[in-house]
C-alpha cells in the first residue's frame, strides 16, 4: 500500500521499527514529492487518502508488504554501514564495497532544538541525537546480519561536555551558534579577543569559541571533564567506552589545532585559561574505536573529509564542489600549505582537504524563488513552488548566449566578514529578465566557490554534489564554463555516509587503502 504511493523500503522499516510516525511519514513524503515533481498538487491528494486510509485501519500493511518482493539484496560478506549525523537530519547507507553496489539508504530528521535563553545560542538535546541513532544501527544490523565495519561522521565544530564516565553533561552546542559574536566588555567580540591574545583566528561555533565563551559567562558544567564532537560521543556510546579518541579532521575542526603537528595548539589554550579541562587524544590514523555487538567501529571523520571521500575516485587529481543550502569547495594536497582564503583540513596522515566555504550556496537560489514566489502568490493566492520555471528560464537565457547579470551572492556575508552584503549589478534595460537574473544567480553561486582556486592547478576533474546541483540542470555547464574543467555527478547523493563506510572498510582491514576503497565510487552522467 504505502509502496505504491512511492514510500521507500527503507521508510516503512522506519515505520515497522517505531523509528518514525505514520505523521512523519507523511510529512517526509511530502517534501519529496514537492521537491521531485512540478505538478505535485494532485499527486500528492493521493498519496493522502492512502496514509489516512491506513491510519483508520483500512489496510493490512503486514500482509500488503512483502519485504522479499521489494528487496533483491544478495547476501554479502563485504557490507559496511555508514551513518552522518547532520544539522537537519541523520543518514544511514548499507554498501556492498566489494560489488560496488548501496543496497539501503535510510534518513530521519535531526530534530532535537533545545529553546535556549539566548538567540545567539543554537543547542541539540544530545540524549535525542543519541537515542535516533542506537536505534537506526540496532535496526539495521539486525536486517543485515552481515556488516563487517561501522563509520560515523556529522557535523563538525560543535562539541558536547562530558564527564570523567563518558556522560554528557550538557547540550551539543553546533556549529551554528553564534555566543561568540557577542561583544566582550571592551568593544571586541569573543573571537577577536582569542585573535588578540593567540594570533589564531578561529570563527564561532567552533569548539573552542564556544568553550571560551562559556569559561568567561560560567557556563562550562561543573562536572564537565572533557569534550568531543557529536559524532565521537556516538562513536564512544556505541563501543562501551569512556574517553573520546577523536580523529585529526574533528579535531581541528574545534579550532586552536597545528595542522603541521596535527596535535592541539596548547599554548594558545593556556594562554586563555582553558587548560583546566582534559583535552581528548587525538589520531591521525584508520583507527578502530572499540566494536558494537562484535562489529568494528571507526573512529568518527568529518563530513567534509567523508564527503570527499564519498564522492570522488581520484583522490589526486579531482576537485569537489559541493552546493547545498550552503556550499563548498574541497580538493586533496600532499602539503600543509597555508592559503588566507581557504582552511587547511586535515584528511589523515600526511593528507589534507583544502576547503572553501561560502554560506549561502543554494541559499541564495531560494531566496530568489522566494521573491518570486510571494509575488504570484499576493498576485493570484498560488503558493506553488518555482524552481522548475526559474530552472527553464535560466537554462533558455544559458542557451541563448544571454549575459547574466552580475550576482554577488554573499546574502549570508562570510565567516571572516559576516557584515559583508550581496548584489546585483550591471542592470540595463535590456537584460534586466528573470532568465537573466536567474542565470546570475546560478552563475555568482558557482563565482563563489571559482574564486577560491590556485591559479595553477593540476586537478583534471570537477566532481559535482549536491541537491542544487542534482536540481537545477544548467548549473553543470555553468561549471565547467568557469573552472574549464569536465563534470561529472556524484552517484551517491548521501556521500558523507558513504564516505564513513569507505573509512571504516580501511581501518577494519576489509580493503587495503583509501585508493582501493575509493574503486567504489561512480558517477552520473545525466541529471534527471
Amino acid at each position: 500500500m504505502l509502496r505504491s504511493c512511492g514510500v521507500s523500503v527503507s521508510d516503512i522499516r522506519l515505520l515497522f521499527g517505531n523509528m518514525i510516525t505514520i505523521e512523519e511519514l507523511l510529512i517526509k513524503r511530502k517534501k519529496q514529492v514537492e521537491n521531485e515533481y512540478e505538478n505535485y498538487s494532485s499527486m500528492f491528494e493521493d498519496i493522502l487518502n492512502v496514509f489516512q486510509n491506513y491510519k483508520k485501519g483500512q489496510y493490512d500493511l503486514d500482509v500488503q508488504f512483502n519485504e522479499t518482493i521489494y528487496n533483491s539484496f544478495i547476501p554479502s560478506d563485504t557490507l559496511l554501514l555508514g551513518i552522518d549525523i547532520g544539522t537537519t537530519s541523520i543518514s544511514a547507507v548499507v554498501i556492498d564495497i566489494e560489488n560496488k553496489t548501496n543496497i539501503e539508504t535510510y534518513t530521519l530528521d535531526n530534530a532535537a532544538g533545545i529553546k535556549s535563553s539566548s538567540p545567539c545560542f543554537n543547542e541539540r538535546n544530545t540524549m535525542i541525537i543519541y537515542d535516533k541513532v542506537i536505534k537506526l544501527v540496532e535496526l539495521i544490523v539486525t536486517d543485515y546480519p552481515g556488516i563487517k565495519a561501522i563509520g560515523v561522521t556529522g557535523q563538525m565544530h560543535g562539541i558536547v561536555y562530558i564527564d570523567e564516565k563518558g556522560d554528557d553533561v550538557s547540550p551539543l552546542v553546533t556549529w551554528q551558534d553564534k555566543r561568540a559574536d557577542e561583544m566582550l566588555e571592551n568593544s571586541c567580540t569573543y573571537c577577536e579577543k582569542i585573535f588578540e591574545v593567540t594570533s589564531k583566528r578561529i570563527y564561532t561555533g567552533f569548539g573552542f569559541a564556544t568553550h571560551y565563551y562559556n569559561i568567561l559567562n560560567q557556563l562550562v558544567p561543573s562536572s564537565a571533564y572533557s569534550f568531543c564532537s557529536i559524532m565521537d560521543y556516538i562513536v564512544m556510546k556505541l563501543t562501551n567506552q569512556h574517553r573520546p579518541l577523536i580523529h585529526v579532521s574533528v579535531a581541528a575542526s574545534f579550532g586552536l589545532f597545528d595542522t603541521k603537528t596535527l596535535s592541539f595548539d596548547k599554548e594558545s589554550i593556556s594562554k586563555l585559561g582553558m587548560d583546566n579541562i582534559a583535552l581528548p587524544d587525538v589520531t591521525d590514523e584508520f583507527f578502530i574505536g572499540g566494536n558494537y555487538k562484535k562489529i568494528p567501529v571507526s573512529v568518527a571523520i568529518g563530513d567534509n573529509q567523508a564527503s570527499f571521500l564519498g564522492a570522488v575516485e581520484n583522490l589526486d587529481e579531482t576537485v569537489l564542489v559541493n552546493i547545498g543550502t550552503g556550499s563548498q569547495i574541497s580538493f586533496m594536497s600532499d602539503f600543509c600549505v597555508t592559503d588566507d582564503r581557504l582552511e587547511l583540513r586535515p584528511l589523515f596522515k600526511d593528507k589534507y582537504i583544502l576547503c572553501g566555504s561560502a554560506l549561502c550556496g543554494g541559499a541564495s537560489y531560494a531566496l530568489l524563488e522566494s521573491f518570486f514566489r510571494s509575488y504570484i502568490q499576493a498576485s493570484n493566492s498560488d503558493n506553488s513552488l518555482q524552481y522548475d520555471i526559474l530552472n527553464k528560464l535560466a537554462y533558455d537565457a544559458y542557451k541563448h548566449n544571454k549575459k547574466p547579470l552580475a550576482v554577488n551572492t554573499l546574502f549570508s556575508g562570510k565567516r571572516s566578514n559576516p557584515n559583508i552584503q550581496g548584489s546585483i549589478l550591471n542592470i540595463t534595460r535590456e537584460n534586466f529578465t528573470p532568465g537573466q537574473l536567474a542565470l546570475g544567480f546560478i552563475t555568482g553561486i558557482c563565482k563563489e566557490l571559482y574564486d577560491f582556486m590556485p591559479v595553477n592547478t593540476e586537478k583534471k576533474l570537477i566532481v559535482a554534489s549536491g541537491n542544487a546541483v542534482r536540481k537545477i540542470p544548467v548549473m553543470k555547464q555553468v561549471i565547467e564554463d568557469m573552472f574549464r574543467l569536465p563534470v561529472q555527478i556524484s552517484y551517491n547523493k548521501e556521500e558523507a555516509s558513504v564516505g564513513a563506510a569507505l573509512f571504516s572498510a580501511i581501518a577494519a582491514n576489509v580493503v587495503k587503502n583509501i585508493y582501493e576503497a575509493s574503486a567504489f565510487i561512480s558517477y552520473r552522467e545525466d541529471i534527471k
